[in-house]
């Protein structure tokens, strides 16, 4: 279904949580017919952490999309790009809800250092991913928990603007698209994920000022964003 997905040829993007993926896997193997198509950029566990997590972020080819400039620590990938002239980075994260408090401290304190140092280097960034913070209620902008509470200060020290409120899981919103401008972001929709998953998919659109003209264009970087906990699904 995975491969289906990316061979039909009507994703520019796709970014997907819970890989659970090692070095054994090759990302040729993920793209099956696909794989001169797109280009794909991800962050494996480390195998010291356990099994589970990881994050990629498949870029179609013909976007020219390149790697991020720097290594991030945490479960955090992504590249750049240019749409119309418009520099643009796209992210993808997760955080893993299980561990201590400190453990779970210690480790949004990481994945925040690797987005806020993504997100200073670009104007124009998309970032997508499940966070597990159920308690952030991003409608009112408050959180009960002290790592819900570090999140939205983050995301309001970026400017960065959530973009998904309807729930992803249950009923929570757990899969958040996050984007600084808030319009570079338009048509975001929540579905049944094409994957076999307890979450829904996150269907979203980019848009772009034209980079030295004043009339605003529109082109569409349609992407979802699913759950996938096995490799290869």
């Amino acid at each position: 279904m995975f491969v289906a997905e990316l061979d039909a040829g009507h994703l520019d993007a796709l970014f997907v949580c819970e890989t659970w993926l090692c070095s054994e896997v090759s990302s040729a193997f993920l793209c099956g017919p696909s794989a001169s198509s797109y280009q794909v950029f991800r962050k494996d566990r480390e195998a010291d952490l356990g099994n589970g997590g990881g994050v990629a972020l498949f870029v179609r080819s013909s976007l020219s999309p390149r790697p991020l400039p720097f290594e991030p620590k945490s479960e955090l990938s992504g590249c750049d790009l240019e749409m119309d002239g418009v520099p643009i980075r796209l992210l993808v994260a997760y955080r893993p809800p299980t561990g201590t408090i400190a453990m779970q401290s210690l480790y949004l304190e990481s994945l925040s250092m690797d987005i806020r140092r993504a997100a200073n280097d670009n104007p124009h960034v998309v970032l997508a991913g499940d966070m597990n913070l159920a308690d952030l209620d991003w409608n009112g902008a408050n959180a009960s928990s002290p790592l819900a509470r570090d999140f939205l200060s983050l995301a309001l020290e970026l400017g960065l603007s959530q973009h998904v409120l309807d729930p992803t899981r249950r009923a929570n919103i757990l899969d958040l698209i996050l984007s600084h401008p808030r319009e570079l972001v338009f048509a975001v929709s929540v579905s049944p994920c094409f994957l076999p998953s307890d979450h829904h998919q996150v269907d979203f659109s980019v848009s772009v000022p034209p980079a030295k003209r004043g009339i605003c264009t529109r082109k569409d970087g349609r992407a979802k964003k699913a759950k996938s906990p096995a490799p290869g699904r």
